[in-house]
């Protein structure tokens, strides 16, 4: 079972995340953005819940769990040791 950590601090190694918004007509946004960038330039939906983070290689690291209104996120990694 993979272990995971949940945090409002971006990690070091978070350099991009993809879009896993809904677009058009149920599909997928599935757009690359850096991690700096807050709206999808593909789509433009905001960074929520369910986007992926991803390293510079852009695997997948972890994923955004929890988007606050005052625009604080909650950003699961998975666990490397």
């Amino acid at each position: 079972m993979a272990q995971s950590i949940t945090t409002t601090e971006i990690a070091s190694t978070h350099k991009y995340w993809r879009c896993k918004q809904d677009f058009i007509n149920s599909q997928v946004c599935d757009k690359i953005n850096e991690i700096d960038v807050k709206q999808c330039k593909s789509c433009k939906a905001k960074r929520d819940v369910g986007d992926e983070a991803l390293n510079s290689y852009s695997a997948k690291i972890g994923k955004l769990v929890q988007a606050d209104r005052d625009g604080t996120e909650h950003w699961q990694y998975n666990k490397t040791e």
